[in-house]
């Protein structure tokens, strides 16, 4: 039962509200019945429990409706509502600092003393922790937190995840433009951050390089992110160390051509070398003689030997001196004996073959003396040239019955003489020349009413033969009478 002054609920067995102290009197116990005879002095202040004064608006209330308000269920009610946005407050006013440090990524090429930096910045793994601990500004976004971070306790790579799964998503039509809009931007910015790799070459272990990292102040802001490290600082650590190699311990030199005119071929036959480096002669490649000194240069693809190959080459040109090749020979010295005696024996067999066929009987050969010969060498390349002559200069004395003897000068000329590599000396003795006496040379005589061809003294020999080509041949005189 219930008050009727003030709606209290009242147990049974109490004679009195525990809320206003008004009497539980009346019919069946029903408070407000009839009223029974009471003592004036029972409503006394002395004989009625003191409560407190009865407040109008209680009346407010809806009275036998059962419901009891509880005020510390209000205070705790008040009290959350202030922490939740209070905290609510915080988180935003609190924004999560990312380290552009940890995502700088570099990656070496090269060995020891001789390597290379690539620097960049890891826009995949950055987008990651900018959707993880950045604000959502969407219900797609918060999803992608969502899975990033169950993907990270379930311990997934989560840039993997990113690319296979949510982006993926993305792209197969499952998300809206405007869904994915947030997530666009904010990989749009995290692309304007720019990362100044201006590193110098021939890197070793242990060099410190400072990387600048260019990115506004406020960038990210709106995703409720705090951008650090302007300035990276990386120690270079993991480069191998190189394999020294000489590249000319594999390379051959041969030679084409003849000496003065020879053109050196040059071989690279290391394998490992191959595509990478190429070679070539730096003199006057086609005029090179046996003695000469030339370079053979190596042009290198030095960055892809290291890189690839992990090769560095110790030189790149070397000094080589022309030997074992064909020559002209520039000098009579330079012809074997047996080699001289073979031209002397061809000559004289020559001449005695034409004294017999063009003499007359009565004239006889008393000597055939090889003095001496003058050997001239070409003084410029022209391979339409002869390059070398020696001439065998004679000293012929003839007689002819009843007459005195008298002797004169005879040549027998040889172009072309080589020394090959091998070291032999080499002429065709079947390429010669001899003086001819006819209308239109000077190079004979006569005497005892008969034609002589040859000349009556060494001078007028050696004016025709060696004077008359001063301009284009060096010589030697090694006549002796």
């Amino acid at each position: 039962m219930f008050c009727t002054v003030c709606g209290n609920k009242i147990l049974d067995g109490e004679k009195f509200c525990g809320k206003c102290g008004t009497p539980v009197t009346g019919k069946d116990g029903i408070v407000g019945g009839e009223a029974k005879q009471s003592n004036v002095a029972d409503n006394q202040p002395w004989n009625v429990k003191f409560e407190e004064p009865y407040n109008d608006t209680e009346k407010q209330k809806k009275v036998g409706s059962g419901f009891k308000i509880n005020k510390g269920l209000i205070g705790i009610l008040v009290a959350t509502v202030i922490l939740s946005a209070g905290l609510i407050t915080f988180i935003n006013m609190h924004k999560h600092t990312i380290n552009l440090e940890d995502y700088v990524v570099v990656e070496y090429e090269g060995c020891n003393h001789y390597g290379n930096a690539d620097i960049r910045l890891d826009g995949d793994a950055l987008l990651v922790d900018a959707i993880m601990y950045g604000k959502a500004h969407n219900k797609e976004m918060r999803t992608w937190k969502k899975e990033l971070k169950e993907a990270e306790k379930e311990g997934k790579d989560t840039k993997d995840y990113l690319s296979t799964v949510l982006l993926k998503r993305y792209r197969s039509g499952g998300l809206g433009s405007e869904d994915f809009e947030p997530i666009k931007e904010l990989g749009l910015e995290i692309k304007t951050i720019v990362i100044k790799s201006d590193v110098k070459d021939q890197l070793s272990n242990g060099d410190k390089i400072e990387i600048p990292v260019i990115f506004e102040k406020d960038l990210l802001k709106d995703y409720n992110l705090e951008l650090a490290g302007e300035t990276v600082t990386i120690e270079v650590a993991g480069l191998p160390e190189a394999n020294e190699v000489d590249p000319f311990e594999k390379i051959s030199v041969e030679y084409q051509g003849t000496s003065p005119y020879l053109t050196a071929v040059v071989t690279n036959n290391n394998e490992e070398l191959s595509g990478y480096i190429k070679v070539s002669v730096s003199a006057n490649n086609g005029n090179i003689k046996l003695g000469d000194k030339f370079n053979v240069v190596i042009e290198a693809d030095e960055e892809g030997l290291l890189e690839n190959k992990g090769i560095h080459l110790t030189a790149l040109s070397k000094e080589y001196v022309c030997e074992n090749a064909d020559a002209y020979i520039e000098s009579a010295s330079q012809i074997p004996d047996d080699i001289m005696e073979k031209m002397r024996s061809n000559a004289e067999d020559v001449f005695r073959a034409n004294a017999a066929s063009n003499w007359v009987k009565e004239v006889s050969i008393k000597d055939f003396k090889l003095i001496g010969n003058y050997m001239l060498k070409s003084k410029e390349f022209d391979t339409w040239n002869i390059q070398n002559q020696i001439y065998l200069v004679f000293k012929v004395t003839v007689k002819k019955e009843g007459e005195k003897k008298f002797s004169y000068y005879y040549y027998t000329k040889y172009n072309n003489i080589m020394l090959l590599q091998d070291g032999t000396c080499t002429v065709d003795v079947s390429d010669y020349s001899v003086p001819k006496y006819n209308w239109l040379s000077n190079e004979g005589f006569k005497k005892y009413d008969l034609s002589f061809s040859g000349y009556q003294d060494l001078e007028s020999l050696f004016n025709n033969c060696v004077t008359s080509q001063i301009d284009n041949y060096e010589y030697e005189n090694n006549v002796q009478e």
